[in-house]
C-alpha cells in the first residue's frame, strides 16, 4: 500500500496533478517525472518495493519530496529525503541524483559484487549538496570476496557532504584483512588492506625486552629480600 502525506495537489506527475496514492503504486517507470512536495510512503517489504525508474525531485531543499518505505531502481532523485530504505538500482547499478538527505531512520545499501562501479557494485554520483545519515549497509552479492588491495568508489559528493552515516555496517573479511572507510566522506570509498604481521625481528625483539624486564624484575626481587635480610 502505498501512501502520499500531503494533499494530491502538492505531488505532480509530468504537468498534471498526481490525482492519489494510486497514481505512485505502480512506481515511477523511466521518462516519468514526479515533482513537488509531499510524503510518499510505499511497502516496507523488500519483496514488493516501490521501484523508480523515472524522476522524483521536490520543488526545493526546503520543500522536499519524502519517501519512505522500501525504494529500489536507476531512476534520479533531487531534493529528495529518503526516510526509510534505499536499494539504488536493480542490483547493482550507477545511479545519478541531486541533492539528497538519508535522514537518521534511512537504511542506504549498497552491492558489491566486484570492482566495477555500475556494473559489479552500486555507485552513487550526486551532483547537490547532500546530507548523510542513518545507516549505511554494506552487503556482497554473487558469492564475492573482497581481498587486499581492493578499493571500492561508492559515492562521488560533486557539491560535498554534510554530516556521516550515525551506523556503518560492513561484511566480514578473511583473517588478516581489514575495511578502510577514512575516505568515504571525501573520495567516496571503501578500501581493504591487510593487516600488517609482526615480523621476525620484531618478534625476536619484542621477546628479547621481555626476557630483559622479566630479569631486572628479579634481580629488584632479590636486591629486596638482601636488604630485607640485612636489617
Amino acid at each position: 500500500m502505498l501512501t502520499s502525506g500531503r494533499a494530491a495537489a502538492d505531488l505532480y506527475v509530468g504537468d498534471q496533478p498526481a490525482g492519489g496514492d494510486a497514481a505512485f503504486a505502480a512506481g515511477v517507470p523511466a521518462g516519468v517525472i514526479v515533482t513537488g512536495s509531499g510524503t510518499i510512503v510505499g511497502s516496507a517489504d523488500p519483496h514488493q518495493p516501490w521501484v523508480v525508474d523515472g524522476t522524483v525531485r521536490g520543488d526545493a531543499p526546503e520543500s522536499p519530496i519524502v519517501i519512505g518505505g522500501f525504494t529500489i531502481g536507476a531512476g534520479s532523485f533531487d531534493n529528495v529525503e529518503f526516510a526509510g530504505v534505499y536499494s539504488p538500482g536493480h542490483s547493482p547499478a550507477l545511479v545519478t541524483v541531486g541533492s539528497v538527505i538519508y535522514t537518521a531512520s534511512n537504511v542506504l545499501e549498497m552491492e558489491l559484487g566486484g570492482l566495477l562501479p555500475g556494473s559489479q557494485h552500486d555507485k552513487i554520483v550526486h551532483t547537490g549538496l547532500s546530507a548523510a545519515g542513518g545507516t549505511l549497509d554494506v552487503v556482497l552479492i554473487n558469492a564475492f570476496t573482497p581481498a587486499a588491495g581492493n578499493v571500492f568508489d561508492l559515492f562521488d559528493w560533486n557539491a560535498g557532504v554534510l554530516g556521516s552515516f550515525a551506523t556503518v555496517n560492513l561484511p566480514a573479511l578473511n583473517v588478516g584483512l581489514s575495511w578502510d572507510a577514512s575516505d568515504l566522506y571525501a573520495g567516496g570509498t571503501l578500501a581493504v588492506t591487510a593487516v600488517p604481521e609482526a615480523s621476525p625481528a620484531l618478534l625476536w625483539s619484542g621477546l628479547a625486552v621481555a626476557a630483559a624486564g622479566a630479569a631486572t624484575t628479579r634481580r629488584l626481587a632479590v636486591r629486596r629480600r638482601r636488604r630485607a635480610a640485612a636489617r
